[in-house]
């Protein structure tokens, strides 16, 4: 599943303090950018995204 930016979520390592999310080949954390997009938040099976004041939630495409 892919969002306005075409990032794809590939996998995500959930822990309350610091998850992490395979995005397209690159891991990222809550706050780093990619292609633009900020990581908003990491959650068990999705990720928030946000871009230009929008904001969208994607789920890990298997």
């Amino acid at each position: 599943q892919t969002g306005t930016s075409g990032l794809i979520v590939k996998g995500i390592v959930y822990n309350e303090d610091n998850s992490s999310a395979v995005i397209g080949v690159q891991i990222v954390h809550e706050g780093d950018k990619v292609s633009g997009v900020t990581i908003i938040k990491i959650n068990e099976k999705s990720v928030d995204f946000e871009m230009n004041g929008k904001r969208w939630t994607q789920k890990v495409q298997r």
